[in-house]
């Protein structure tokens, strides 16, 4: 199957499966989301949190429950997007032995294997245990060292120290992106 059409199929069926479940899995985060806020509320009340603290807090969580809302809603997009940054940060991480566009390639495969074992995921913790979300990143990291250490002739060691350095770039580079967001925000409200 050609890269573009195997991570679009991948797309659409979790797309299909993560809106038509969207409901269960928001009410799912909002349980998560009211504990977490009676915690913080429990803390503001014993007076162990000052009113700012308590506000920050607040906003962070109803940011986070926008933030699955957009993500669900959006899922499409996102995943697409994300495509070529994840081959750019395989490229510098792994190196040039493979070009830009195997990397984007080798990308397009490992992201639609994560769509069809999210799925899987998924439904299992929206019906059997909710932590089984999480565990979907356990699911593709091992399959993303294996594919890398192929293509590349690596050692298991060499290919799980790249992967971490993989991990880093990708951190930093999400940093940077919210850095740059916040800087546009603030600039803003205070240009309009």
């Amino acid at each position: 199957m050609a890269p573009i059409v195997f991570v679009g199929f991948g797309v659409a069926l979790g797309s299909i499966f993560y809106n038509s479940y969207a409901d269960e899995y928001l009410s799912m985060t909002n349980a998560l989301t009211e504990s977490q806020f009676t915690i913080i509320q429990e803390s503001y009340d014993e007076g162990n949190m000052s009113e700012e603290q308590y506000q920050y807090q607040k906003e962070n969580l109803e940011n986070n429950k926008k933030f699955q809302e957009n993500v669900l809603k959006y899922f499409n997009i996102v995943s697409f997007l994300s495509l070529p940054v994840y081959a750019l940060i395989s490229l510098l991480v792994f190196g040039r032995k493979l070009t830009y566009g195997e990397h984007l390639v080798t990308n397009c495969y490992l992201q639609g294997l994560a769509f069809f074992g999210g799925i899987l995921f998924f439904l299992g913790g929206i019906y059997l245990w909710a932590p089984l979300i999480s565990l979907q990143l356990v699911f593709i990291m091992p399959f993303y060292l294996w594919t890398y250490a192929k293509l590349l002739d690596f050692g298991w060691g060499k290919a799980i120290l790249k992967f971490l350095l993989f991990l880093a770039v990708l951190i930093g580079f999400l940093l940077a992106i919210v850095i740059i967001g916040a800087v546009f925000v603030i600039l803003t409200k205070f240009v309009f």
